[in-house]
């Protein structure tokens, strides 16, 4: 299998200036647009590293063309292409092509498509509530590269599912599952888990602990129960769920509803009666809502 067929530097140089009249003809094309043809130029520069020499007239080329754009179309681009524009963006050109050969490796031409072969995951250097990805010339004192071009913080999204829920009328105990990890970062088994429950002010948080999985999510698994017996501070009321991840100092809250498992849709259609409350749940919004009820109120 071939390597990514290479271009020659004249042949980049004349794809960079066409990109960059056609930016100049139509600066109001829109951000999908933009961030497709950012794409397309980061692909165009891994074709040049074929020649395993910093093609520097050609990067700062591309580094002006770079300026004209901004930041905010650089950071809606995949993480690895990103890196490249912002050090780009930051005059560090020779930090970028180090980043390019390494965004190189792995990538082959099949025919008429370009593929990417399995990657080592990303390395991160990880100063919470701060996430650094750590491709070459991060804290290099040869490059001089800002962190900034480096963070990738906002990529660290946590990601949710409720898988069951269960309503049990012996022990007034309402039990959640399912899984949640953070973008980037994965999931581990000392990660810090709460579900929290909030309503008009008040919150309510209840511990969670981590399950092991079968599948490729390992340690994502989570589970946790809250008694609406008033125990735990769960009173009448409408309570949103969300949940909250603390992987090594970085947290994530997510709403808890909105990406659910059939089984929970199912079991979220009926209303249980726990003494004296009335469970049932509301389930229209992103985040699905428990509502417990006084059953000795007037209308019940």
């Amino acid at each position: 299998m071939a390597r990514l067929a290479p271009l020659t530097i004249a042949e980049v140089d004349a794809a960079v200036r066409t990109w960059r009249s056609d930016l100049a003809a139509d600066p109001g094309r829109s951000a999908v647009e933009l961030r497709s043809q950012l794409r397309e130029l980061h692909d165009l520069l891994l074709r040049t590293t074929a020649v395993e020499v910093e093609p520097r007239e050609t990067l700062d080329l591309v580094a002006g063309v770079i300026a004209t754009i901004g930041v905010d179309a650089i950071d809606r681009l995949p993480t690895r292409p990103r890196i490249v524009f912002r050090l780009l963006y930051a005059e560090r050109v020779a930090a970028a092509w180090q980043v390019l050969l390494d965004n190189a490796a792995g990538v082959v031409d099949t025919g008429a498509f370009r593929r990417t072969l399995a990657r080592s995951p990303l390395r991160l250097c990880v100063e919470a509530p701060a996430v650094f990805a750590q491709l070459p010339g991060f804290r290099d004192p040869r490059y001089d590269a800002p962190d900034s071009c480096y963070d990738v913080t906002d990529r660290t999204r946590l990601r949710a599912q409720l898988e069951e829920i269960e309503v049990d009328p012996a022990d007034g105990m309402v039990r959640f599952a399912g899984w949640a990890t953070v973008d980037l970062l994965g999931s581990s088994a000392d990660d810090s888990v709460r579900v929290l429950l909030a309503d008009h002010g008040r919150e309510v948080a209840v511990a969670a602990i981590r399950v092991r999985r079968s599948d490729r999510r390992a340690w994502a698994g989570w589970s946790a129960a809250v008694d609406v017996r008033d125990v735990t501070g769960i009173d009448v009321g409408r309570w949103g769920l969300s949940i909250e991840v603390d992987h090594e100092g970085v947290v994530g809250v997510a709403d808890l509803g909105a990406d659910s498992s059939d089984l929970a849709r199912v079991t979220a259609l009926d209303s249980v009666d726990v003494g004296d409350r009335a469970v049932r749940w509301d389930t229209s919004g992103s985040r699905w809502r428990l509502i417990v009820k006084d059953r000795r109120a007037r209308g019940r």
